[in-house]
């Protein structure tokens, strides 16, 4: 039989630069909708379990989406502490793709907004 390597590409990123992405890009979807949403008035919420989020003045909704951000980090370094790193890292770009829908959509609407 013929001897045949598995190539395995691994991510030369590290699980906190990772999370680091991740957080930033929560929050600036945070951000995002909510300046579309209160001050220009031209997008809504939706996802239907951050609404309560997007009601709030301000700055209360900003730091408790930024701790409810911050749980799933925690989880994730949790988890690298007990398992492969690298197993964490595959598992990290499941939400880090999830997380860049929502900018298509606010890509489309700035852009709406600013070609009128």
């Amino acid at each position: 039989m013929k001897n045949t390597k598995l190539l395995v590409l691994k991510p030369r990123i590290s699980t906190n630069a990772l999370l680091g992405i991740l957080f930033f890009l929560m929050m600036g979807d945070y951000l995002l909708t909510y300046v579309g949403m209160h001050t220009l008035g031209i997008v809504e919420e939706a996802n239907t379990l951050m609404i309560w989020l997007m009601v709030l003045p301000f700055k209360k909704g900003f730091i408790i989406r930024t701790f409810t951000s911050l749980i799933p980090l925690y989880l994730f370094k949790f988890a690298e502490s007990h398992k492969d790193s690298y197993i964490c890292k595959k598992i990290l770009f499941i939400p880090l793709s999830i997380q860049l829908v929502p900018y298509i959509g606010h890509a489309l609407w700035v852009f709406s907004y600013f070609t009128v």
